[in-house]
């Protein structure tokens, strides 16, 4: 399983070294930001879901039947789960939170044509 602390979204490549650590360096202290806010339960069922994510798509963003699934049921109910997160409006945020911050570095990746990929 990774840890809030082990993950790194994908970014793009700039080019240069210094430009690409500058742009990593921003994008993984927002990523750290984001994580902070949380305790442990809650930063645990967010990387679960970055894992479901990465298996499954985005149908792992349903809420709150993505709760209702291993490995995240395991740590309770639907309400027991977003009182993690101070309350379900908040579950809510986080998770839409998590999402942009997925999709804009999603937007960020380089794009690889299926033509010069067979180059």
């Amino acid at each position: 399983m990774l840890k809030s602390s082990e993950l790194s979204l994908p970014t793009r490549q700039t080019g240069t070294a210094s430009l690409e650590f500058d742009y990593r360096s921003g994008k993984e202290r927002e990523e750290k930001k984001f994580f902070d806010k949380y305790g442990p339960e809650a930063r645990s069922i967010l990387t679960d879901l970055l894992e479901k994510y990465a298996e499954h798509g985005t149908a792992q963003f349903v809420i709150p039947d993505v709760l209702k699934v291993p490995p995240i049921s395991e740590r309770g109910n639907v309400i027991e789960i977003a009182r993690l997160f101070g309350g379900p409006d908040e579950l809510r945020q986080a998770v839409a939170e998590l999402q942009a911050l997925l999709y804009a570095a999603c937007r960020n990746f380089p794009r690889v044509s299926h033509a010069k990929s067979l180059r």
